[in-house]
């Protein structure tokens, strides 16, 4: 599967070799996690540039260590994608144009 060879290098770079990955509808989450094993992935984020599918899966793996958005949080995404500001803002603006397709 195309998303699982994607986690796994992040999730080795990021300490959380062998995490499960899953494609939900997930609402209005790009992402979620269960805090421990396992990421999930809405299916309108596969709409995305490869870039961003990547910000997404960092995002959720980092919530693997922790479940809110601490400064501690935010240090372990950086630490494995040091330009997430950058992806982040991107997703901002792809993500609108995504979200405005759905019925």
């Amino acid at each position: 599967m195309w998303l699982q060879r994607r986690v796994g290098p992040w999730a080795s770079r990021m300490g959380a070799a062998g995490v499960g990955v899953a494609v939900r509808d997930l609402g209005y989450r790009w992402g979620s996690t269960n805090g421990n094993t396992h990421i999930n992935i809405h299916w309108a984020t596969l709409q995305l540039a490869p870039s961003l599918v990547d910000y997404v899966i960092v995002h959720e793996l980092a919530h693997l260590k922790g479940l809110n958005h601490t400064d501690r949080y935010w240090a372990e995404v950086a630490r494995g994608m040091p330009d997430y500001e950058r992806r982040r803002d991107e997703l901002t603006t792809a993500g609108v144009k995504i979200w405005t397709c759905r019925g």
